[in-house]
């Protein structure tokens, strides 16, 4: 594969200013940072991952969620020094490419939404 780079812009928060970049490089078994106008920030930021094995990641607060494709896993690394959280955060799958990171609601908003649509409806009912 040479010199192969999977480019995942994923800004960081930091400071309030997305100005960041996380770069998958493969072949290596490391993750770089860059600044959007090119600059390398960190290089390697996380390494050890193995050659051919990183190939996906998130940014979710200040932690980096990436796809192991060999080992089947996926990693969390401190996105600000690149130490690792948990290098098996989750496992047993098959050769995991991507990663998203989406906010779900907690099950205590679900309840609360539901009760509140509830009082909503009583009144209406009431007030008929």
């Amino acid at each position: 594969y040479g010199d192969h780079r999977d480019l995942h812009s994923f800004p960081t928060r930091r400071s309030s200013d997305l100005t960041h970049l996380f770069v998958v490089e493969y072949a290596a078994g490391t993750i770089d940072e860059f600044t959007t106008s090119g600059t390398v920030a960190k290089a390697p930021l996380v390494s050890g991952l193995g050659a051919n094995n990183p190939t996906g990641l998130a940014l979710y607060g200040s932690s980096l969620f990436v796809t192991n494709y060999l080992t089947g896993t996926i990693g969390e690394y401190d996105a600000i020094t690149g130490a690792t959280i948990n290098s098996a955060l989750i496992s047993g799958l098959h050769k995991p490419i991507g990663i998203d990171v989406t906010d779900v609601p907690e099950p205590d908003s679900l309840c609360l939404l539901a009760l509140g649509g509830g009082v909503v409806l009583m009144r209406l009912r009431k007030s008929a």
